[in-house]
C-alpha cells in the first residue's frame, strides 16, 4: 500500500480520457489549478487518507521500482523489526506449538478450565494486547517470567533453519536494526540464531525492555526509542500486525506490513507479501529521500 501526497497526480488503470496521459499502463489526471488549491487546503487530510495498492509482482508497477513511492523530509536511519511471524513465515507451525503452550500454561499453571481457554485469550488479546499482560493483571501473582519460559521452552529447529537469502537482504541494508518483540530476548536471541542473521541486530526491544507494556501500548514504542536513540520519522518498522502499525504510524515512522492481507489501513504506507519484499522496498524508499 503506498501512500501519496495530496496534490500529486495519482495512477489508475484504465482507459485514457480528456486531460489524462498514460504512463507505464496507469492513467493520470492533470489538475488545473483551482482544483490543485482545493487539495492544498486539505493536505493534512488526504496525507492521512490517501492510498493505492501496489505489489512487487505486478508487471505495471514492477516497471516503475515496483510501487509508488513519495519524498521524505528526513533520512532513514534505523530499521526495526518484529520477529515472530515477520523474519519467517507465519504459516511455519511454529506459532501454533507457542499457542498450545499458552493454553497449557492458562490450564497447568493458572487454572484456567479448557473450555475457557479460547475465549479468553481472545478477550486478553482484544483488551489487553497480548495474553501474557491479560493474565499478569487478572493474576497479579503470576510471575510472568515463568510464563516467558514455559511458553518459550520449544525446540525451533523443526521451524527454523538458516536463510541466506534472507541474510543478504540485511547485509545489503546498511542501517542500523533493531528487533522489536513482545517475546523476551533470549527467544528472540535463538530464532536470529535459527535463521543466521543474528549479526545484523545492534539491539533487542524485547518485553522487559518495555517494562511488559507491550505493543501495541504506547510504553512500548516509548522504550523502543529510548533504546535506539532516534526519533520516530527516522525509523522504519517491519511488522506482520496492523494493529501494531498504528501508534508507531501515528509517531511519524515509516511501516511496513509483512502479510496479512489488502484490509485499507491507513497506517500501512508499504506492503510485502514475504519479508524478502521488504529489502527492495525499504532500498527505493531510501533512494527517494
Amino acid at each position: 500500500m503506498i501512500q501519496l501526497d495530496s496534490g500529486e497526480i495519482r495512477g489508475v488503470a484504465g482507459d485514457v480520457g480528456q486531460n489524462e496521459v498514460t504512463v507505464l499502463g496507469f492513467r493520470f489526471h492533470a489538475c488545473s489549478p483551482k482544483e490543485k488549491a482545493r487539495r492544498r487546503s486539505t493536505e493534512l487530510w488526504h496525507r492521512k487518507h490517501t492510498f493505492v495498492h501496489c505489489s512487487l509482482s505486478s508487471p505495471k508497477t514492477a516497471q516503475i521500482g515496483g510501487a509508488v513511492y513519495y519524498n521524505r523530509p528526513v533520512p532513514i536511519t534505523r530499521l526495526i523489526f518484529d520477529l515472530d511471524d515477520t523474519l519467517y513465515p507465519a504459516n511455519n507451525g511454529l506459532w501454533d506449538e507457542l499457542g498450545q503452550r499458552i493454553n497449557n500454561f492458562m490450564i497447568e499453571r493458572v487454572g484456567i478450565p479448557p473450555e475457557r481457554v479460547n475465549e479468553t485469550r481472545r478477550h486478553y488479546f482484544q483488551t489487553y494486547g497480548t495474553t501474557l499482560r491479560g493474565l499478569m493483571t487478572n493474576f497479579p501473582a503470576m510471575n510472568p517470567d515463568d510464563f516467558l519460559a514455559y511458553v518459550h521452552d520449544v525446540d525451533l529447529t523443526p521451524y527454523l533453519s538458516p536463510n541466506p537469502t534472507l541474510d543478504a537482504m540485511l547485509a545489503a541494508l546498511p542501517q542500523p536494526k533493531a528487533i522489536f518483540t513482545n517475546a523476551n530476548a533470549d527467544h528472540a536471541h535463538r530464532v536470529l540464531a535459527c535463521l543466521g542473521i543474528a549479526r545484523h541486530f545492534s539491539a533487542i526491544v524485547d518485553i522487559h525492555a518495555m517494562n511488559f507494556d507491550n505493543k501495541p501500548l504506547p510504553g512500548a514504542y516509548e522504550a523502543l526509542l529510548n533504546r535506539i536513540d532516534a526519533p520516530a520519522a527516522e525509523c522504519v518498522l517491519v511488522e506482520d500486525s496492523a494493529r501494531n502499525l498504528r501508534p508507531a504510524h501515528e509517531l511519524g515512522m515509516t511501516t511496513v506490513l509483512v502479510g496479512n492481507g489488502l484490509d485499507p489501513d491507513p497506517a500501512i504506507h508499504y506492503r510485502a507479501d514475504t519479508i524478502l519484499e521488504v529489502g527492495p522496498i525499504i532500498e527505493t524508499v531510501i533512494s527517494h529521500q
